[in-house]
């Protein structure tokens, strides 16, 4: 990962490598749920058959747990080498979701529209000029009264640019979103990180 991201034209093949290489279980890959996102589905205690959209769900760990909640769940990553890995995960345990390969920020997601969308990981490595069409994409996909819960590095790096509050709210503007917090968290990942974490709901 010596290359910065912005010299990197092909990500779709570069996180392939990522997964093929099985790099990622060295770095970023979890074999369970993030506690953070155990704590916000207890608090938030969505009903089951709530819809769910995991972007950038990599190999899956968060994605299975939201399927074993017995959520509708949608899982989105760029890399097709991930979205195998996490098919094959479910299949082992009979579980089911809707799992696509696509660029958050330039894909339709349908008329379907999400309860709770979660991102451990793949805001922070949009650059800037494409963040504004996640958060459009994102916020026509939430429903009314829906939540985000995104966690980004809040460091620079060479594969990342930090989740900061000020650029959230203009990505999600009062007007229409309400943050209902920020704060800062370290990555349970084999590599931890600095991050940032925030929930985020539509109005």
């Amino acid at each position: 990962m010596s290359k910065t991201w912005s010299g990197i034209e092909n990500k779709n093949s570069f996180w392939d490598k990522m997964y093929n290489s099985n790099h990622y279980k060295k770095t970023w890959s979890l074999e369970v749920t993030s506690p953070e996102l155990i704590g916000v589905l207890m608090a938030l205690d969505m009903p089951k058959g709530a819809q769910c959209l995991d972007v950038g769900c990599g190999s899956g760990a968060d994605l299975e747990h939201l399927v074993e909640k017995e959520f509708d769940v949608t899982g989105v990553d760029i890399s097709p080498m991930a979205i195998n890995i996490t098919q094959k995960k479910l299949a082992l345990k009979n579980l089911n979701a809707k799992l696509l390969v696509g660029d958050i920020t330039n894909m339709s997601l349908g008329d379907e529209k999400f309860d709770f969308v979660t991102d451990r990981g793949c805001f922070h490595h949009i650059g800037n000029e494409k963040r504004t069409l996640y958060a459009e994409v994102i916020g026509n996909a939430i429903k009314p009264g829906g939540y985000i819960l995104l966690r980004g590095c809040r460091i620079t790096g060479t594969m990342w640019i930090p989740l900061v509050l000020d650029e959230i709210n203009l990505l999600f503007p009062p007007k229409r979103f309400k943050n209902l917090g920020f704060d800062h968290f370290k990555y349970d990942a084999p590599t931890p990180i600095r991050g940032a974490i925030t929930l985020i709901r539509k109005l």
